[in-house]
């Protein structure tokens, strides 16, 4: 997404650790997503209030909320991969996945045995 960064919650709050999961009820991660909806530019760590780093949860959402809902979310997970379609073997990659440095089919680099084993690259 153009204008989007990247702010790792450990250079806001060190120290700060916070699952895959826990992200969806972390309080810094949704002061960061607030402070970006609410200005015309990107998340600015700067513009977090004082105490940022205490909460632990998003406003309204207590421990045992999160732990519920991380469980919905974990069984959610579980019953996706259990149901997954199977497959004997990888799919050979398609040549826009292939792309390096912006020059679509390229087969320099270390995979370009990949290049060839795509239908579409060799007009099967």
């Amino acid at each position: 997404m153009g204008g989007a960064i990247n702010i790792a919650l450990q250079d806001v709050c060190p120290g700060r650790s916070v699952t895959h999961f826990g992200f969806l009820d972390d309080s810094v991660a949704y002061q960061l997503v607030v402070d970006a909806l609410s200005h015309s530019d990107t998340a600015d760590p700067a513009r977090l209030p004082f105490g940022k780093c205490v909460g632990v949860h998003l406003p309204g959402v207590s421990a045992v909320d999160a732990a519920a809902a991380t469980d919905v979310v974990v069984a959610n997970f579980n019953a996706s991969m259990t149901s997954a379609v199977k497959v004997s073997a990888e799919l050979p990659l398609r040549s826009y996945a292939l792309w390096r440095h912006g020059h679509p089919g390229t087969t320099t680099g270390p995979f370009p045995s990949a290049a060839r084993s795509d239908p579409a690259s060799t007009g099967r």
